[in-house]
């Protein structure tokens, strides 16, 4: 669901990226870096809490979790 996000967003002519599980951890590393630096504006991802917590310097997080496939609500933190 992450990769169909993200190349739809590309499409749109968003700098985007993604992140998950099946992403080895030094590429995980380097996305991130990559967004801390600017390289691309929108983190597309799955469960991504964790990986947030290492991006303090991110103006935006909305987070959203699925409510039925095709689907999502804005989380409430």
């Amino acid at each position: 669901m992450a990769e169909e996000l993200t190349d739809y967003l590309a499409e749109h002519g968003v700098k985007v990226r993604y992140l998950h599980s099946e992403v080895e951890t030094v590429e995980r590393v380097e996305i991130i870096r990559d967004l801390r630096l600017g390289e691309f504006d929108v983190l597309v991802g799955i469960n991504l809490l964790r990986e947030a917590s290492i991006c303090p310097k991110s103006p935006w997080s909305p987070s959203w979790m699925p409510t039925r496939r095709g689907s999502c609500a804005p989380s409430v933190p």
